[in-house]
């Protein structure tokens, strides 16, 4: 769990930041919330990588590039989630 947080929690803000300034523009609230939930999302999904792959073997450059690109994909899940159920229930 250390090694998911510590790799993970700089490009879940990082990018939760900007994926919110881009999609998700609102108050203050729903800004906090869906950055607590990129948050968690990146830290679970490096939590599941890190049990199932030898992903501390690694070198560090590719920890960190996977750290980001699940951080940016769990930014893509959590800022665009409100514009994907709308258009599912139209």
């Amino acid at each position: 769990m250390r090694f998911a947080i510590k790799k993970g929690w700089l490009p879940a803000v990082l990018t939760a930041w900007v994926g919110i300034l881009l999609f998700m523009p609102g108050d203050a609230v729903t800004e906090g919330l869906a950055l607590f939930q990129v948050f968690v999302v990146t830290v679970l999904l490096l939590l599941a990588l890190s049990r199932f792959t030898a992903m501390t073997a690694w070198p560090v450059s590719r920890q960190r590039l996977t750290s980001w690109c699940v951080a940016v994909a769990a930014t893509a899940i959590v800022c665009l989630e409100p514009l994907l159920l709308t258009g599912f229930r139209r």
